[in-house]
């Protein structure tokens, strides 16, 4: 028998459903229905609603630029007593939604009805399409100095918090020279009659790839970020070399399951890798399931374009007469713009695909190679550990990485799902934590990761 408590408590994963709205022949329709991976961000951490019964609420949103509208309805609201009082629902929730969110669910109609789908295309530039199952895709780039852009991400990052773990909301309303270096990528599926139905979408921040002081007539000059933006006007990206964040990655729902994570994971990478000025290309926070998406494709890039061609465990050996190792595939790293902690999980994932693990000799090689990285990557805590302590980390630590190795590379080879589409970070931090690591000589971590 529930308890009075639970009879006015509600799950709020089950009571906030999302729909995503078209016009119809005679009324707005709904093309897809969901509910939000958790609420803890809005509802705390139990992700419970007290004081309803029958409680409802509907976040419709636009399908072409995610305009939201909030519907809440209830069947019973519980009296207040004292200060228990049943939650502000609509309060909570405008939390995460634009200032200007609609409630009145006849006027968005009425504005999804009478408006001119025709003439709408996405902000920005297009620079792909591809096709699946039937349908047509397209990515359009935009940086966040453009208007229609700040909208439509401002719109779109009220969904964020319901599917991207450890989120933040990004400042939509920055500093010009500092909304200047976060481009949007946006992915939409354009219907036959060209109505386009945005489908997911991808943050991307860029960091100086520059030293921090500039020799001037043998004067060291420091210059601060705003004081170099100010040299060119706010209305165009900096045309300087940089380093390319992916910060928040994020395929609706709805179209999880279907390979667009792949897909547009594999696009944003080829553009990025196709702009001189980008050196190199890293990920924010990433989730579990965004790492494993992320290290299939970079692996499988890394394969097809040659990059592995004659990789083997002596290439990797390190000299005898040096105590850091000189490491060949350097030079290939950098033309993959990978991060080299990236490119180092990469190339021990490719040498354990081939590896004899019958061959004593070698495979004891390749778990030298990975601890070595480990434990520089560590460096730090390792060193607050005696030396038996030390082995013991180590060892458990590589049979984690193998371990996970194993598992990704299966669902490579098995062709299983790599994607569910959600991803990257806290996005919008510009001081957030990058996987800059050294690959294998990296910064130490306060913490043993693999």
């Amino acid at each position: 028998m529930a308890s009075p408590g639970e009879e006015w408590s509600a799950d709020a994963n089950e009571v906030l459903e999302i729909s995503l709205i078209v016009p119809g022949d005679e009324k707005p329709k709904e093309i897809v229905k969901f509910h939000p991976k958790f609420t803890y961000p809005i509802f705390g951490e139990s992700e419970t609603i007290y004081g309803y019964k029958g409680l409802k609420i509907r976040l419709q949103f636009a399908a072409h630029d995610l305009t939201p509208c909030l519907k809440v309805t209830w069947d019973k609201k519980v009296k207040a007593v004292g200060d228990v009082e049943p939650e502000d629902v609509e309060g909570k929730m405008k939390e995460s939604l634009p200032d200007e969110y609609m409630t009145d669910t006849e006027q968005f109609d009425q504005r999804i009805q009478n408006f001119d789908y025709q003439s709408f295309t996405p902000p920005g530039q297009l620079f792909n399409t591809y096709s699946l199952d039937g349908k047509v895709y397209e990515i359009w780039q935009a940086n966040l100095l453009n208007e229609a852009c700040r909208e439509i991400l401002n719109n779109m990052q009220s969904l964020v918090l319901f599917f991207i773990e450890g989120a933040s909301l990004l400042d939509v309303n920055d500093e010009p020279w500092a909304n200047r270096r976060w481009d949007v990528y946006f992915l939409y599926e354009k219907t036959p009659e060209s109505r386009y139905t945005l489908t997911g979408y991808a943050t991307v921040y860029r960091y100086w790839h520059l030293p921090s002081s500039i020799a001037t007539k043998g004067k060291e000059v420091t210059f601060s970020p705003e004081q170099i933006h100010s040299n060119y006007p706010d209305t165009q990206p900096d045309p300087l070399p940089c380093r390319a964040r992916i910060s928040q990655f994020l395929i609706l729902p709805p179209y999880q399951g279907f390979g667009h994570g792949g897909l547009f994971y594999d696009n944003l990478i080829s553009h990025l890798l196709s702009l001189p000025l980008v050196k190199e290309i890293t990920v924010e926070d990433p989730s579990d399931a965004f790492e494993d998406l992320r290290n299939l494709r970079d692996l499988t890039r890394l394969r097809m374009d040659g990059t592995f061609t004659g990789l083997h465990l002596q290439a990797l050996k390190p000299p005898a007469n040096s105590s850091t190792p000189a490491w060949p595939y350097n030079a290939k790293r950098i033309k993959s713009k990978l991060a080299p902690k990236q490119f180092a999980q990469c190339v021990e994932m490719e040498l354990l695909w081939k590896l004899n693990k019958n061959d004593q000799k070698a495979y004891k090689q390749y778990r030298l190679l990975v601890k070595a990285r480990i434990y520089k990557q560590n460096k730090d805590v390792m060193a607050q550990l005696d030396r038996l302590e030390r082995i013991d980390k180590l060892e458990e630590t590589y049979r984690h990485v193998e371990d996970d190795y194993f598992r990704q590379l299966e669902k490579l080879e098995t062709g299983g799902p790599v994607d569910n589409g959600s991803g990257s970070g806290s996005g919008g931090d510009r001081d957030g934590d990058e996987d800059t690591d050294d690959g294998y000589g990296e910064r130490p971590k306060k913490r043993v990761k693999k």
